[in-house]
Parts: C-alpha cells; sequence; structure tokens
C-alpha cells in the first residue's frame, strides 16, 4: 500500500476563544470556538482513554476525505490546556445535527429540500466509496450536519480503508447498522461499503418520516427493547413507509436496507436512481401506522478489538505543520500517486495537491472568461458541482503552480473559496483549479442588485468576513493577496468567500512589485511615476479594503469606473484623482465608526 503522508496545519491554543460546549461524549468532547475573534470553528478534542493511534488514524482519514462540499471541512489540529492528544479542527456548521433539524417542528421540511439532503449524503457517500476507498462505519443523524441548507457528513472515528483490518469492529447507533453484524453465527463479517448503504436507507426513510426508526431514541436506555429492535432487524423487520412519500424513493430504500449486502445497490446506483427521482413528488398512497418521535440516541460498542491503523498511518502525521511561508523561486509540480501532485520547493515537498480524473466532470456553463482563463461551474459524477478554472493561451507555467501553491496555502478558513485540487481539460498542457462553487456569484453582482435588500447589519457582516479572510493571509500566512476587489470576492449562501489568487504573492517575495490591478482599489503608491520601485505590501491590500468597506455602503463602483474603465481620458483623470488624494465621500447615513475606519484605510486628503 502506497502511504501517502499529508502535510496537516497545527494552530496555535492561544488564538481559540471556546464559546460553548457543542457535544459531548464517552471519548470526546466538541467545542464551538472563535479564532482570534473573527470565525467560527468546531473543535473536537479527545478525552478519557482515547487510543493515541484511533486518534491519529482519525486525523488521517478526516483529511483524506476534507476536499468535498458534503464533507464537513478539516482544518488542521491543535492541542487544549496541555494535552498529551490533537484535537480536531473542523468547520462549525451552525445548524447543528441532521437529527436535532428533523426533530424540529417549526422547519417546513418539504419533498424538494427531502430529495435535495438525499442526494448531498449520496454525494459525500460517493466520495468515500468511489474516490477515497473509505468507508464510513457510521453513519447516522446525529454525524451529518448542516451548515448553511447543506449537508456535511462528519465524524470519520470509526470509518476505515476498504480492505483494512479495522472493518470487522462492531459497534454504533443499532438502528442504522448493517443487520449482518446481529447474525450470532456471523462473528467474522467484515464493514464493507454496502453496510454505509444500508445506513443509508435507514437515512432516507427518516428524512421522509422526521422520526427516530423504531422509537429507538426513547428506547435506548432499555435493555430489554434495545434487544427486541436488534431481533426485529435481524428477522428482516423494516419501517413501513410514510403515506406519500415518492414511490421511487420508496423503492430505492428498500433496496438499500436490504438484509443480505449483495442485494444492495452500491453508491453508483443509488445516485442513478436518485437523479432520476422527481422533485415533483409523484407517489403511491400509503396508509401505513406512523411512530412517535423520540429523544436519545445510545451507540453500542460490541468491544470487539480497536482500529489497527499501522498499515496505512505513522503516529508522526500529526506532528507536522505547514513550513512557514518562504521565498518562492522556483516550483516544481510532479506526479507521486495516481491521484497526487508534490508541489516542489529547493526539492521539498512543499505541498499534496489531489488531482481529478476530468472524466469525471461534467461543464454546465461558464461563469466567466478573460484574457488567459475560463471558468466553468461543473458537475462531479452527476453529483456535487464545483468550480474549474482554465488556464488558456500563453499561460506561465510557473505562475500557474505559484497560484496552485498560494490557493491551497491559503486554503484553510470558512471566509476563503475552498481549494480542491486541480485537474486537466481536453488534453491541455497545464493544470486547472478546482474550487468551490459560490452560488451567489461576485460581490460586484450582489451589490449591483437593486432586488436584494441590502441593511447595515449585512454590510456590517460582510465587512467582518472580508477582514477576517485578509487577517488569514496577512497574519497566519503571510500573503499579500495583490488584487481585492468585489469581483474577486463571492458569495456562498450568504457568506464571503474570498477568491483568485493568481496575483498573490508571500511577503518579501520576488513577485510583489509588479504592479497591475483594477485602478480604484489599487495602492495610490503605484501611481507615482517617480516610485518605479514601489513594492507591494500588506497596507496595499487594506487601502484596497478601505475602498470595498465604502462600495458595502454605497453599492456603487467607485469613480463609476464600470462605465468609464473603456475610455482612456477618464481613466488617467480617475488615477490622478486617486494619487492626489481624492476619494468617494461617504454615502449619507453610514455608521460613523465605520466610516472613520475606511478612511483611516484609505487616507483620505480633506
Amino acid at each position: 500500500m502506497i502511504m501517502i503522508v499529508e502535510k496537516i496545519l497545527s494552530l496555535r491554543l492561544e488564538g481559540f476563544k471556546v464559546l460553548d460546549k457543542i457535544s459531548s461524549g464517552a471519548s470526546a468532547l466538541v467545542y464551538n470556538v472563535c479564532w482570534k475573534n473573527t470565525s467560527k470553528f468546531a473543535i473536537k478534542k479527545f478525552v478519557g482513554n482515547s487510543n493515541k493511534e484511533a486518534i491519529i488514524n482519525e486525523i488521517h482519514l478526516t483529511g483524506l476525505v476534507n476536499l468535498h462540499p458534503n464533507i464537513i471541512q478539516f482544518y488542521g489540529v491543535t492541542k487544549l490546556n496541555d494535552e498529551i492528544n490533537y484535537s480536531l479542527v473542523l468547520e462549525y456548521a451552525e445548524g447543528g445535527t441532521l437529527r436535532k433539524y428533523l426533530r424540529d417542528n417549526t422547519i417546513i421540511f418539504k419533498w424538494e429540500s427531502q430529495l435535495k439532503f438525499a442526494k448531498e449524503i449520496s454525494s459525500g457517500i460517493s466520495w468515500l466509496h468511489v474516490d477515497k476507498g473509505i468507508i464510513h462505519g457510521n453513519l447516522h443523524p446525529e454525524n451529518i450536519l448542516i451548515q448553511k441548507d447543506t449537508i456535511k457528513l462528519a465524524d470519520f472515528g470509526r470509518s476505515c480503508l476498504n480492505g483494512s483490518v479495522s472493518n470487522t469492529e462492531v459497534r454504533g447507533v443499532i438502528p442504522y447498522m448493517d443487520p449482518k453484524f446481529f447474525e450470532p453465527q456471523n462473528r467474522s463479517y467484515g464493514l464493507t461499503e454496502k453496510s454505509d448503504i444500508y445506513s443509508l436507507g435507514v437515512i432516507f426513510w427518516e428524512l421522509t418520516s422526521r422520526k427516530s426508526p423504531f422509537d429507538f431514541e426513547t428506547k435506548s436506555n432499555d435493555l430489554f427493547e434495545i434487544f427486541k429492535i436488534k431481533c426485529d432487524i435481524f428477522n428482516n423487520k423494516r419501517e413501513k413507509p410514510i403515506s406519500g412519500t415518492n414511490y421511487k424513493f420508496v423503492t430505492l430504500y428498500r433496496k438499500c436496507w436490504q438484509h443480505e449486502p449483495d442485494e444492495r445497490p452500491d453508491i453508483h446506483q443509488v445516485i442513478s436512481e436518485i437523479n432520476n427521482t422527481e422533485f415533483i413528488n409523484v407517489s403511491n398512497t400509503f396508509n401505513f401506522e406512523e411512530i412517535e418521535t423520540t429523544d436519545n440516541l445510545i451507540e453500542e460498542d460490541f468491544g470487539l478489538p480497536s482500529n489497527d491503523t499501522k498499515d496505512f498511518v505513522t503516529g508522526q502525521n500529526a506532528d507536522h505543520t505547514l513550513a512557514a511561508p518562504t521565498l518562492i523561486n522556483i516550483l516544481h509540480l510532479e506526479v507521486c500517486h495516481k491521484n497526487r501532485l508534490k508541489i516542489l520547493l529547493d526539492d521539498d515537498v512543499s505541498q499534496i495537491v489531489y488531482y481529478y480524473d476530468p472524466q469525471g466532470f461534467k461543464i454546465l456553463d461558464k461563469i466567466s472568461s478573460g484574457a488567459s482563463v475560463l471558468v466553468y461551474n461543473v458537475c462531479w459524477k452527476d453529483t456535487s458541482k464545483f468550480v474549474i478554472k482554465k488556464f488558456i493561451g500563453n499561460s506561465n507555467k510557473e505562475a500557474i503552480i505559484n497560484e496552485i501553491h498560494l490557493t491551497g496555502m491559503v486554503n484553510l478558513h470558512p471566509n476563503i473559496i475552498q481549494f480542491y485540487g486541480v485537474t486537466k481539460l481536453n488534453d491541455q498542457i497545464n493544470y486547472s483549479l478546482v474550487l468551490e462553487y459560490a452560488e451567489g456569484g461576485t460581490l460586484g453582482k450582489y451589490l449591483k442588485d437593486n432586488t436584494i435588500t441590502f441593511k447595515w447589519e449585512s454590510q456590517l457582516k460582510f465587512a467582518k468576513e472580508i477582514s477576517s479572510a485578509i487577517s488569514w493571509l496577512h497574519v497566519d500566512k503571510e500573503i499579500i493577496h495583490g488584487d481585492l476587489h468585489p469581483n474577486n470576492i463571492l458569495i456562498q449562501k450568504d457568506t464571503i468567500k474570498l477568491a483568485d489568487f493568481g496575483r498573490s504573492c508571500l511577503k518579501g517575495s520576488v513577485s510583489d512589485t509588479e504592479v497591475r490591478g483594477v485602478i480604484p482599489y489599487m495602492d495610490p503608491k503605484f501611481f507615482e511615476t517617480q516610485n518605479h520601485s514601489y513594492v507591494l505590501t500588506e497596507k496595499s491590500d487594506i487601502y484596497s479594503l478601505g475602498v470595498l468597506l465604502w462600495e458595502l455602503t454605497s453599492c456603487k463602483t467607485p469613480f463609476d469606473f464600470e462605465t468609464n474603465n473603456n475610455n482612456y481620458l477618464e481613466i488617467i483623470e480617475i488615477k490622478s484623482g486617486i494619487f492626489n488624494g481624492k476619494r468617494e465621500k461617504p454615502i449619507s447615513g453610514t455608521n460613523y465608526n465605520f466610516v472613520t475606519l475606511y478612511k483611516s484605510k484609505y487616507h483620505i486628503t480633506q
């Protein structure tokens, strides 16, 4: 087996402030935390006699499955309160668990949303099974989170590589467990991908019922009831479809929860059938007895041996941290595995990048185009949407590798566009970037949409999120963006995502003297004719930020640049005005402290 040693970011404890405890269990506590008073994260802290090897295995697998929009984002590790073990730093899912969501009677959960969630859960499982060769092993609604109405599979503490020695361990939440594990004569049965498919079938039923299967949540403290439920499941008892459920969907989840694994579909078949299921709820009429809603989940540990991870992960993994930013001279990119690339800096491995098979992508439409790039909205294996940034023309290979490198370096922040890896389209020589799809489009487009009510609370929220992302670049990564403007800031589910690091550079690098950008947002020091040696600095980004903060309150382009950018004389006049201290006037009614703030960033001359 080829072992890929991933570099894992280690985040300093003093950067975190614990806000509250989200959940607790026998071996882990989960906290909601704030990073440097900016963005929220979740920290999973291992407690008690947690097995170090199992923790390293979880870190390894959580990192392996990281690059998918329906998998909870893994940011790195930290150590809390002088703990021996590392804690996981994860995306904070403000919507909570799927279980909590389904039991909330104030939420209207129509068929369209049920089907959307089913597709997203299936997409996450497809990523595990097909692309990563990983079995989740513990799928249930408490391990499925919701972030801005999007499904996020979580908790890979009981996951394993397909075929690994750890896949015979029997434990989980009983109604979702593969019933083959309940066969007393079949102690050697191994966890397989079809075990996840069984769990998926039960979850599909639960999406339509919003209830705990077999009323397990209220019976989970009664040993007799637990034993009875296990026996019933083993004897092929299943929940009855909810009246009015789409007939194709019922047929699908009944296939998934068949007793014999060979009779269950694989995830390819599940996705194929679910994609052919109508958003309009076409159903037969079912009149089955419904079951009461309930509260507490219990997990059963059958006491079999713990995971053996020595074949594919070493105890050294958790100690790796990303190298401190260094001067980029020449970067090299080479293949190190069939779906992995190494970015080399001075012959040392600087970064591991995931490679996507281009045959898995279907281009849906072109989002934007420029002199050197095309940006496409694509679908991956008929499941999730991504964006591909394709370099065209005489794009500089070294500049492309530099952009891949920097985009990967800044990746781990909720207000930075997610970088998933690279691919090659249409036999291109150069690699294309695979990125998160931001369905809200650019901030520029958003601000000009007169149908959107953009109140002060939202303006301030966006300002905080943009600032948080810039702080991540400057303080944590020592990177200068170098091209901040509204078309390089995207919106995904009402959240800011800073994007496009094609003109970014490490602080102090040889590339930071190049002058280019969108004029109203550029550092005016670059307009000094006698100062050609002026170097791009973090303060250049701060100037751009000041202009952006003004634009958030005005919803207008500074100096009406969008209508004047084809007029050479107007461009000269705008540059001259900015150089001589001219700035846009504050919008009437804007918060005074906010005006004072952005004036200080771009130094208005009265």
